[in-house]
């Protein structure tokens, strides 16, 4: 998907910089003295699911697509069961991030489940699905924006992986 761009007020700004678990960068707006500005941001999508045709199982689950921002599961997700740990690499352009935050937003009928966990060293981080159903796995890397003719301060890309657990 092609940039989009976005504007919000400090406040605003700040609660979704919270949300994301994006704590290094209000630090940094703190110590530049932006904490209470508006957060002016252009981003990207980059979106995949998982679908099992006919039952047929694949491994295409496991391969990259080379996007910028990337989601790899290290098993089938879509094959765990209530209680299975699945664990999740990201990747920034083809390397291991370290140290950001994963979501996963899941569903099971009415039961909604929202989950967040921290990549390690090697860009790794397990999730404990508690329940099959829908599923999405998440994540927005943000920095500031570096480009010269584009009108943001900062430039995120944006990250999901959905699936079916427990086909």
């Amino acid at each position: 998907r092609d940039w989009a761009q976005i504007e919000m007020t400090g406040e605003k700004f700040h609660r979704y910089l919270e949300h994301e678990g994006l704590h290094h960068i209000i630090a940094q707006r703190k110590k530049a003295g932006e904490a209470d500005k508006p957060g002016t941001e252009r981003y990207r999508r980059y979106l995949k699911s998982l679908i099992v045709v006919d039952g047929k199982r694949t491994s295409l689950w496991s391969k990259p697509l080379g996007h910028k921002l990337e989601i790899i599961p290290l098993s089938d997700p879509t094959v765990a069961k209530p209680n299975d740990t699945v664990r999740f690499r990201v990747l920034l352009d083809n390397k291991a991030l370290a140290n950001v935050q994963l979501a996963a937003l899941g569903r099971h009928g009415d039961k909604i489940t929202d989950i967040h966990t921290m990549t390690g060293k090697n860009g790794v981080a397990s999730l404990k699905l508690p329940h099959t159903g829908e599923w999405l796995v998440r994540m927005v890397y943000l920095r500031r924006c570096e480009q010269k003719d584009v009108k943001a301060d900062w430039e995120s890309f944006w990250t999901g992986l959905t699936f079916w657990a427990g086909s």
